[in-house]
């Protein structure tokens, strides 16, 4: 059965070599960002050329378009449109529903000039959309209307910049836990962590899967561990990452990576104990056939409510505990048909309040920018029992995003290659092979582009010195150690 994208409730995003190149390179090409074969520019409608849209009110309208699921993502923002409506006197928000065709069709529509005043982007795409002239500078709206910075949750500055400057506003981050199944642990003997500090280093995570896992033969009956986007997170859980400090040398082939890589390879094909391609980690588990479900925290919402289950932290895979989280970006398009970035900002900003991120965190999505709101995931009855406090530890543990063209460019079109890692997992390719063919041609196409990264100097404007994840960013993987012990 085919193992569905987790990470977007909307179309998958895939970029080409030639948008990579244009995005890079400071041109636009966002339609080229889309799934192969691309989504049909639309005609600039008349909309998007008229006049600023009042209401009878008097009101400035701000239309809102985002993807989500029809049950868990669409309702909360028609809540913060409804609550934001009843406390504005000068805009008013309307929701309308997401263009057909996900993500792709959201940056079709910003290159044809005809999206709403704020729209949705997939997190990863967030650098090339901030390059491409399409939507607002939001920085300086981040600095003068969040000048008490730790009111706030240190994601909310960083996830999305693009070299120092704030193009996408971030809602939450949704962070990477493992689901581990409490009745296969007791039977097994086994206690979980309930701190990211006191995560199972790899010794203790083997000997544990070992004792979950069961097999009948060569059947297996119960798969022992899955994780989501392991190809994202393992390289940060090695201490390596995927370049050096400039981004100008790839380091996957550095020996802690190729060694953990062929580790995670014999769990899948020798001990059969992580859950190979092709099979559906949320049906196994909610069926009783898998034991620890590492993947997105608010994979809550559709796990069996007769499974019963808590929350456990990342595994260390060689030296840190790392996950692969993600945020919900928003953008506000130049050509919005309000032709009022300001009073779209005045929606987006009101998320970053108490109120406003409370109801965010209720959902649950995620984190959300204002620490204050946190109580609204920390307090819900659902999650009371099972070690909901992670979600917070978690922002420490989330690997850096590093907002680059070559980070999600290349390195996305080349390391990422889901035919190839599907072969990896399961024994057709050699680890050592595919590193190396991978780190060749990144290093071909650094050296095409003369890339170097020089990391902005945003420490100044947020309290990111209390993170890895930063320290990483702003340090190099070389330098950086752990401040969270």
């Amino acid at each position: 059965m085919p193992n569905p994208d987790q990470r977007a409730w909307g179309a998958p995003h895939t970029l080409t070599r030639r948008g990579f190149l244009q995005a890079a390179m400071g041109t636009t090409g966002l339609v080229l960002l889309s799934a192969c074969g691309g989504t049909p520019s639309p005609s600039p409608t008349a909309a998007s050329k008229a006049p600023e849209a009042k209401t009878a009110a008097g009101k400035t309208t701000v239309m809102f378009s985002a993807a989500g699921d029809a049950k868990s993502e669409l309702p909360v923002f028609q809540s913060l449109a409804n609550a934001f409506n009843s406390k504005s006197d000068k805009v008013e928000v309307q929701v309308q529903p997401f263009p057909e065709g996900g993500f792709a069709k959201a940056l079709a529509m910003l290159e044809a000039k005809d999206a709403p005043d704020i729209i949705r982007v997939e997190d990863d795409a967030a650098y090339f959309v901030g390059k491409s002239g399409h939507v607002a500078d939001l920085t300086q709206y981040y600095e003068r209307d969040f000048k008490k910075i730790d009111d706030y949750y240190s994601f909310f500055f960083q996830e999305s910049h693009v070299e120092g400057k704030q193009f996408a506003f971030t809602a939450n981050h949704t962070p990477p836990l493992f689901f581990y199944n409490e009745d296969h642990f007791k039977e097994a003997g086994l206690t979980a962590p309930t701190k990211w500090t006191d995560a199972w280093d790899f010794p203790t995570f083997l000997a544990a899967a070992q004792k979950l896992g069961k097999k009948n033969g060569e059947v297996v009956e119960r798969y022992a561990a899955y994780i989501d986007n392991w190809d994202e997170c393992l390289p940060y859980a090695a201490g390596v990452g995927f370049f050096n400090h400039d981004q100008t040398k790839c380091t996957l082939d550095d020996p802690r990576m190729v060694d953990v890589l062929k580790t995670f390879v014999d769990l899948t094909v020798k001990q059969k104990l992580m859950v190979p391609p092709g099979e559906n980690h949320i049906e196994l588990f909610n069926s009783g056939q898998l034991s620890m479900m590492g993947t997105i925290a608010h994979q809550a919402q559709v796990i069996n409510p007769e499974v019963k289950w808590k929350w456990m932290p990342y595994p260390k895979f060689k030296k840190w505990a790392m996950g692969s989280g993600y945020g919900r970006t928003f953008v506000v398009p130049k050509y919005g048909p309000s032709k009022n970035p300001e009073a779209a900002w005045e929606f987006l900003k009101f998320w970053a309040t108490e109120e406003g991120s409370t109801m965010i965190a209720k959902q649950p999505w995620g984190v959300p920018p204002n620490k204050k709101g946190s109580d609204g995931l920390l307090k819900d009855p659902r999650w009371a029992d099972k070690n909901v406090g992670l979600w917070i530890e978690a922002l420490d543990w989330t690997f850096p995003r590093n907002m680059t063209p070559m980070r999600f460019g290349t390195i996305r079109n080349l390391w990422q290659n889901q035919p190839k890692l599907d072969d990896l997992r399961v024994g057709k390719l050699d680890p050592e092979t595919f590193i190396k063919s991978v780190v060749t041609e990144v290093d071909a196409e650094i050296q095409r582009l003369n890339w170097k990264h020089v990391p902005p100097p945003l420490a100044d404007k947020a309290p990111h010195d209390k993170s890895l994840y930063a320290r990483w960013y702003y340090l190099g993987a070389d330098k950086a150690d752990d401040p969270r012990k």
